[in-house]
C-alpha cells in the first residue's frame, strides 16, 4: 500500500465496518452500488448540465447525458427512476441559485483535493466550492431535523456523524467552512454549515480511525485481521460474494 491515500468515505467505511474496508483494500472487493448513491450522482449531474450549458435540459437530453455514467454501476436503474432524478434536479436548481447568492461565486465543481491529517494522506472530491464555503449535496428521502434540546441543540442528529466527518476533513484540507445541503424530492431542503463544535465532536473518531488504518498498513493484513470481526453482514452493504469471502477469513 505504497503512497496510500484514504478518502473520507473510505474512512467512514472503516469506522462503520472495518472488515468491509479490509476486503476492499486488501482483496479489491467492493459491495454493489446502491440506488441511493446513483440518485445523488444523477441529481447532481442535472445541476452540472445546467452550469455547463447555461440552460435547463429537457428530460430526454438529460437521460441521454447521464446514462453513460451509470453503465458500469451494475445496478438496475428503471426509466421511472431517471424521471424522478430529473425532477429532483429541477427542484435543486433554485436552491442552488440561492446558495450562490448567499455564498459568492462558484469556484469549482468536483474538484479533487488532498492533504495530510494525522500523518496519513486523505483526499476526495468537493461537490461545489464557493468563495468562502464548500457544499456537499445530499439527496434524502426525509430531511433531518436539527436537535432542539440538550447540549447538542441546533446540531444534526448523531446518525449524521459520517456526513459530519467527511465535511470536517474537507474543511481541514481547504481551510474553508464546509456545509451540507440536504434536499428531498419535492425541493424541501436544509442547509447546514458545520460549527466548531461539530468538528470537535468528530475529531476523536477521525484520529482513532487514522491511527488504526496506519497500524494496519504498517503491519499488514495477516498480522491484524484477527483483531476485527464483521459487524452486520445482513446490512445492505454486504452482497453474497463479500459474505462468502468474509466467512473464509473470519468464520
Amino acid at each position: 500500500m505504497k503512497d496510500f491515500i484514504l478518502s473520507p468515505s473510505s474512512l467512514n467505511l472503516f469506522i462503520e465496518e472495518p472488515c468491509l474496508w479490509m476486503l476492499k483494500h486488501f482483496f479489491g472487493m467492493r459491495g454493489s452500488a446502491n440506488i441511493y448513491a446513483i440518485r445523488g450522482k444523477l441529481v447532481e449531474d442535472y445541476l452540472n448540465i445546467v452550469i455547463d450549458e447555461n440552460k435547463e435540459p429537457s428530460q430526454e437530453d438529460y437521460i441521454k447525458k447521464v446514462l453513460p455514467s451509470i453503465f458500469f454501476d451494475n445496478i438496475e436503474v428503471l426509466p421511472e427512476n431517471l424521471e424522478d432524478f430529473y425532477s429532483w434536479g429541477k427542484h435543486c436548481l433554485p436552491v442552488y441559485k440561492e446558495t450562490i447568492k448567499d455564498h459568492g461565486a462558484l469556484v469549482s465543481r468536483q474538484k479533487y483535493i488532498q492533504g495530510k491529517i494525522g500523518g496519513l494522506t486523505l483526499g476526495g472530491y468537493l461537490d461545489f466550492e464557493f468563495e468562502n464555503i464548500t457544499v456537499d449535496l445530499k439527496t434524502v428521502s426525509k430531511l433531518p431535523n436539527l436537535l432542539v434540546r440538550g447540549a447538542r441543540a441546533g446540531q444534526l442528529p448523531a446518525f449524521k456523524a459520517a456526513n459530519i466527518r467527511q465535511q470536517a476533513i474537507y474543511s481541514a484540507i481547504t481551510n474553508k467552512t464546509a456545509a451540507l445541503l440536504f434536499i428531498d424530492k419535492d425541493g424541501r431542503n436544509l442547509f447546514y454549515a458545520l460549527k466548531p463544535e461539530d468538528i470537535e465532536e468528530v475529531k476523536p473518531s477521525i484520529k482513532k480511525a487514522i491511527e488504526e488504518v496506519k497500524n494496519i498498513i504498517d503491519k499488514g493484513f495477516d498480522a491484524i485481521f484477527q483483531d476485527y470481526r464483521p459487524k452486520n453482514t445482513n446490512s445492505m452493504y454486504w452482497d453474497n460474494d463479500l459474505k462468502i469471502k468474509a466467512n473464509e477469513i473470519w468464520g
